[in-house]
């Protein structure tokens, strides 16, 4: 999440029954992909919904045969520089709209504003662009052994 460093995410897919809107952005219809914070930082606190797909309006990316991703030049994220050559001319699956909250430090003023989830080949990454705030926010899958490797690297620790 940009400024904020490395985060974590839990990632559900849930239901959505019609005339039983969600509380947590409102009805986006049919099947969701809801991303809640772990960790979190001054501006949207861990146990919150960070963003929302609506699995139901994913399109394929660039029509037969897909297409590299690109980050517009205008967007700027710090997380680019450290993660952007994970994802940078990777095929893309598809891509999804949604809504992402954001908010004022310390969880002031909340709102939902447009975003886009981008679905990479092999599914081991995702990035999220916020349109509004012109920046990209990836994600990548960790698994416990991944985990339990990057602890054991940071720890100096052996096998």
């Amino acid at each position: 999440y940009s400024l904020h460093g490395v985060e974590f995410i839990r990632i559900a897919i849930t239901r959505e029954e019609e005339g039983n809107p969600s509380t947590s952005g409102g009805s986006l219809g049919g099947d969701s992909l809801v991303a809640t914070k772990i960790t979190g930082d001054p501006h949207i606190w861990a146990g919150k919904v960070t963003f929302k797909i609506d699995l139901s309006l994913c399109s394929p990316w660039g029509g037969e045969g897909g297409g590299g991703f690109s980050l517009p030049e205008d967007y700027i994220d710090s997380e680019w520089d450290d993660g952007g050559e994970a994802i940078q001319g990777r095929q893309v699956e598809f891509t999804c709209p949604g809504v992402g909250q954001i908010a004022d430090i310390g969880y002031k003023s909340p709102q939902w504003t447009p975003v886009k989830l981008v679905a990479f080949e092999g599914m081991e990454h995702i990035a999220v662009v916020w349109e509004a705030l012109r920046a990209v926010s990836i994600f990548e899958r960790f698994s416990t052994e991944t985990l339990r490797e990057t602890f054991q690297r940071g720890r100096g620790c052996k096998k």
